[in-house]
């Protein structure tokens, strides 16, 4: 199955030569080239013509290419913007491929992990913030930051514009954390610089409008916005009759909402009213994902995946084939489905709605999904463990 993703990182002019060179660092290369990107493409931009005279196209192994610039990152001077690497041609095989080294399972819970801006992973191991470099080729991953703060099991973390990431946790409480580090690989002091307090409950669900706004589900059946320079809290949804489990912002601005108590919910965030109600669910809906503009999809503790029509507030299509519930739902590059459940991962065709893959090495339920900038899925689970797919 085809992948396509992108990723951009910045490149100073010192490394301009390593960059349009890279491809004599095939050594680097991952042994087995078949499992590994077919070609990429490389686009250098400018502001000026004076550095590059164009912008610049090369297509080198892309693993190699960064690891020859993340070695070696200087400051970036104001000529040069970025450099945007395009994945094609990803042969994604749902091969497990290890468990990053010295990571052999956690004595703990993993309920959320996500891919930071610079390549890192991050996820919530009980109270804790754990931040990885995924591995690579070696398979040299290692965990380089823990943050503490939090008195209970994190359940969800985001990144924030700029060097933030924000977590939510059964401490019912929110935090803010500057991850910013002096090179691209260095995470700092990882300090909390501020808390957001007013949930009564387990706080399961974050999000961040795009006007900048957090917004926050928990099992006090509510929805709570928030300012994230004052830290305070400017309103409170309140319609639901269960926990809110998951949230997603739509591309009209509206919000929606997924909750225990089977319904998902459309909202107005400048008026703060609930503006629809899909109720096809029997189960708890546990996770809300946006397909296109017009079509989002939810998993169901009933193990469904369902397809809706945002024009028609109505269910298009239900995807069955679990036989537990959907714990986490996520959309890969290429317009697929990766679903996790108790034990099992599951890769859909949501056109047809056929399951096309399923992935069996977890041993519980598998909480949390995200796809790497290089194709590849990682998972996190109840136990404990993070696997590597590919």
């Amino acid at each position: 199955m085809k992948i396509l993703s992108s990723f951009n990182i910045k490149l100073t002019a010192a490394l301009l030569p390593l960059a349009l060179c890279a491809t004599d660092a095939m050594a680097m290369e991952r042994k087995d080239p078949a499992a590994s990107a077919a070609a990429s493409s490389i686009t250098l931009t400018c502001s000026s013509s004076a550095s590059l005279g164009k912008t610049k196209t090369i297509s080198p192994r892309t693993r190699a290419l960064k690891k020859l610039l993340y070695d070696k990152l200087d400051p970036m001077p104001p000529e040069l913007i970025a450099i945007v690497v395009e994945y094609d041609h990803y042969e994604f095989k749902g091969k497990y491929v290890k468990t990053p080294k010295g990571h052999n399972g956690y004595r703990g819970r993993i309920h959320c992990l996500i891919q930071l801006n610079n390549g890192q992973i991050a996820f919530g191991l009980d109270n804790n913030i754990k931040i990885w470099d995924p591995p690579v080729d070696d398979g040299k991953g290692s965990c380089v930051k823990t943050l503490t703060g939090h008195t209970d099991d994190i359940q969800d973390i985001i990144q924030l514009d700029g060097d933030y990431i924000a977590s939510a946790s059964d401490d019912r409480t929110i935090k803010i954390w500057d991850i910013k580090g002096h090179t691209i690989w260095d995470i700092g002091s990882g300090t909390c610089i501020m808390t957001l307090t007013g949930h009564t409950a387990y706080i399961f669900s974050l999000i961040q409008l795009a006007d900048g706004r957090l917004v926050s589900g928990s099992s006090e059946h509510t929805i709570k916005i928030w300012d994230t320079k004052s830290g305070e809290c400017l309103t409170t949804l309140s319609d639901h009759k269960g926990a809110v489990k998951s949230l997603i912002q739509l591309a009209d601005g509206r919000l929606a909402s997924g909750s225990d108590d089977c319904t998902i919910k459309i909202w107005d965030t400048t008026t703060g009213s609930c503006v629809a109600t899909f109720k096809d669910h029997t189960h708890l809906v546990s996770c809300l994902i946006q397909l296109t503009n017009d079509i989002i999809a939810s998993g169901s503790w009933g193990g469904t995946i369902t397809i809706w029509d945002l024009k028609t507030n109505s269910c298009v299509k239900t995807l069955t084939g679990n036989k537990r519930g959907i714990s986490c739902l996520i959309q890969l590059a290429n317009g697929y489905l990766a679903a996790g459940s108790f034990g099992t991962i599951k890769i859909w065709d949501p056109e047809p709605g056929e399951c096309i893959l399923t992935l069996t090495d977890q041993t519980d339920w598998v909480t949390c999904l995200a796809q790497l900038a290089d194709g590849r899925l990682v998972s996190g689970s109840k136990n404990g463990k993070i696997i590597i797919w590919e």
